[in-house]
Formats: C-alpha cells, structure tokens, sequence
C-alpha cells in the first residue's frame, strides 16, 4: 500500500513546491515559411509531446503561444505578385506578400504580453519566420518593440542570396531586412541566432545511403541528404559545400553582434528535408532544445527549472525529490502561471519516457527502424544506425557502432529493452519486401498491422 502511494505523494509535494516558483517568461513561437502553428505543438500528427510546445512547457514555461497559422495562408504570398515591387525585386516584408503576418505577429506578441502582466516576450523563430520577426520589431519607431526581451531565431536564413544568384524568393523583402535591420538591431533586445552544421553539403551523384531519408533521396533520383544540402545551401550562399542543417547554411544563420550557437547535430524542421520522416534532432526536439533554450535564459538572468518529469521518473529516492530539485528563476509568476505549471506538471507525467517503454523488448538485429519509435529519442537517427551497422554479436558492438557519447547514453536509458539474439533470414525478407518499405508517405493500415504483430511477438 504503502509502496502504490508513493506517486501520488511525489505529485502531491512537487505541486505544493511549484506553488512558490517565480514563472519564466512567456513565449511566442513564430511559424517558418510553409509551417503551420499545429507543427509545433503535434508536429506530422505524432503525440503533442513530441512538438516544441510541450518540450517548453516541460522545462516550467507557463505560457507558450504559437502564431495561429494554418498552412494554406502561405498562399497569401503569392498576392505579392501584384505589387510592382515584386517585379522590380524591391518588395517591403511589409507590403502585400508578407505584411498580413508581420501584422500578426506584433498583435501576438502584444497579446502574449498583456496576458503575463505586461511581462517581456521570448519571441522564437522557425526558419522564414527568423527574418520576419527581425521585420517585426522593427526599427524601434513604427512599432514599439518594448514588449520583447529577446529574439531567438533557429535556422533562419537572415542574407539574402549573394550576387550574381537566381533571384531571391523573397523579391527583395528580405534584402530590406538584412541591410535597413542589419545584426542584432535592437538595443533593448537579446538577440539569439541558433545554426545547425549536421550536414555537409555535397554535389555527388553516387553515395551510400545511411538514412531513411538517403533511401528516399535516392529513389527520387536526388541522390542524398547531402546532396539535396548543396542545393540548398548553394541557392542561398552560393557555395553548396558549406556545412548547416540540411536546409540553411550556419552562414546564413548567424547575425553580427548576436549570441551564435550551432549545433552539430540540429537538422533544419520536424522532418528531413523533403520528406514526411518525422526527427528527434531538430531544434525543438526534446535532445535538441536545451542546447539553445539553457544559453537564451542564462542570458536573461533566468536559470532553467529542472525537468520535473525526469527527475520524478529517474530517482528512486523520489519522495526526497522536493529537498533535491532546485526552482530558482528570477522573474515573478502570478497565480494563473502556478495553474499552468501544474497543468504542465501532469501532462509531463502522460509524456513518453524511458518508464513508457518498460513492456517493450526490441530484438536489435531483427528490427526495423521504426520500431525505436517506442523509444523516446532513439528514432530515427539511433535506430537508422543500428540497423544499418548490424548485425551486432553483443550489445557492446551495439554501443560502439554509435557515433558520440550523447546517443550512447540516450540508447542505455534502454538497455532493459533490448537484446541481441541471430538475425533471422524470414524477417530480413520481409523488411526488404516493397510491403514495408516506408516511401515517405501515410503509413497503411496493412503495415500498422505487419507492425504490430513483430512488436507483439518480441514482448517478453
């Protein structure tokens, strides 16, 4: 009995402690171009604890607005196309083609604001939506920027393409940003500029696939993840064989006078490049965000409130949780932010975790990638790797086939749910049929099904 209430007792004490904590504060996420609010709270329909908005709340943000934004409204940048600036390359990222969500941006800001008691905005920007937020604040006379404490913009392309290139996307908006908001602009604002360098790009034709994503790549005569990367960068820097997050070069990320962080590992948005693979490595997955999200808060003078999720579920010694886990935050927190919290709180406690996967026993060298999936953190980017570097003789060659000591001790959270025995000539078969090969679209019900009859039959 005793043993069945220790839950509830740590849920009890971490809620009273949270009822004394001074709240972080609130945040506005501004979409890329093409993305809709919804990826970042369900981002590709997977659990809302897989999106950017559940990964902040988690970390104690009581409020986390995304700009309300449906994809369809992209199309809006089209109308662009009756402004004579549009032909002339001169077009304003507050005219026509892109004013409708600048517009909305500032009126969110404003409202996310008002909502904290007149408390200072972290405004965090999604590739397109980087450049947009720099033509949102401003210049500090058309629109009063005094409600945002920092701008933190993750892989956003802030140049436009050197001379000499195709005509930029934009037509010209964003050359205006660049040179009339150049660098961290604002002197009242935090300014946070967060590059990936995952991907080197790379103009040849023949490479070995090593992802799901090369598999894809190659199908549609693409080549590679590294391939497509050199379009990419080349159309926006002119030299595709720079490094950046499969979509941005880390060149192009960055502003003078900002803080800088790349990260070697953070690819561009919620799916590779061009496809409908879902990732856990980019900016705003779980083992992504504390690498920007720690340094943005360190400086404001605000340090980050521990996991409560985790460090519910990673000690044994739970009940002493309340003497062992620090909230010291800076700033004030009124009673609606505690609510928040506490709803926060028991979302947390309905999120995958390492406890999730307790029942399911992976048989490593007869998997299929996407049946890591069941482990938080470990698909794609662990389980592509391990499936293509086996088979394995014991799991010792399984934890060196990984490539850094982060996924090695990502993949030990679940030892107990894996195990290594003969590969099995009838399931590699099957993995290699055209059945379950994943072409980057809706999942069948027939594979769901082919799915769980494998993860049933290797539960112990």
């Amino acid at each position: 009995m005793m043993r069945s209430m220790r839950p509830f007792c740590v849920v009890v004490l971490l809620l009273l402690s949270l009822l004394t904590l001074p709240s972080l504060p609130p945040v506005v996420i501004l979409p890329g171009f093409g993305n809709a609010d919804i990826d970042y709270v369900t981002p590709l329909n997977q659990p809302s604890s897989s999106g950017l908005v559940s990964a902040l709340e988690r970390r104690g943000f009581g409020s986390v607005t995304v700009l309300e934004l449906k994809r369809w409204e992209w199309i809006k940048v089209g109308a662009g196309l009756v402004d004579p600036k549009f032909w002339s390359g001169d077009q304003l990222p507050t005219g026509i083609a892109y004013g409708w969500y600048v517009k909305r941006a500032r009126e969110t800001i404003l409202e996310s604001s008002k909502n904290a008691g007149d408390e200072k905005v972290i405004v965090i920007a999604h590739s397109a939506g980087g450049w947009l937020a720099r033509s949102t604040l401003g210049d500090g006379t058309d629109w009063d920027s005094s409600s945002v404490q920092s701008l933190v913009t993750l892989g956003a392309p802030h140049y436009p393409p050197p001379e000499g290139s195709p005509p930029c996307a934009t037509r010209g908006a964003l050359k205006h940003v660049s040179e009339n908001l150049p660098g961290a602009f604002l002197s009242g604002v935090s300014y946070v500029t967060v590059a990936g360098s995952s991907i080197s790009g790379s103009n040849e034709k023949q490479q070995q696939p090593t992802t799901d994503a090369d598999e894809i790549y190659a199908k549609r005569g693409e080549g590679s993840a590294a391939r497509v990367a050199y379009a990419n960068y080349n159309a926006l820097a002119g030299d595709g064989t720079l490094f950046g997050d499969g979509v941005i070069p880390v060149k192009c990320a960055h502003l003078p006078g900002a803080t800088q962080i790349t990260i070697e590992n953070a690819i561009h948005s919620i799916n590779e490049a061009g496809t409908a693979l879902p990732t856990e490595r980019w900016y705003g997955s779980e083992g992504v965000v504390d690498e920007w999200l720690k340094p943005v808060l360190g400086l404001l003078g605000v340090e980050m409130p521990k996991a409560v999720a985790e460090q519910v579920l990673s000690s044994e010694a739970a009940l002493e949780v309340s003497s062992e886990v620090s909230f010291e935050v800076s700033t004030r927190r009124d009673f609606s932010a505690q609510i928040s919290s506490l709803a926060a709180l028991l979302a947390a406690f309905s999120s995958p975790t390492a406890s999730s996967a307790s029942s399911v026993i992976i048989d490593v060298n007869n998997a299929v990638a996407r049946e890591f999936s069941s482990l938080p953190g470990c698909y794609p980017t662990i389980a592509t790797k391990l499936i293509k570097r086996g088979p394995f003789s014991n799991k010792k060659e399984m934890y060196a086939a990984l490539d850094s000591d982060a996924e090695v001790e990502r993949l030990k959270q679940y030892d107990k749910n894996l195990k290594i025995a003969k590969r099995d000539p009838g399931i590699m078969q099957f993995k290699e049929s055209q059945i379950f090969k994943y072409e980057g679209k809706a999942t069948s019900d027939y594979q769901n099904q082919q799915m769980k009859q494998i993860q049933s039959e290797r539960r112990y």
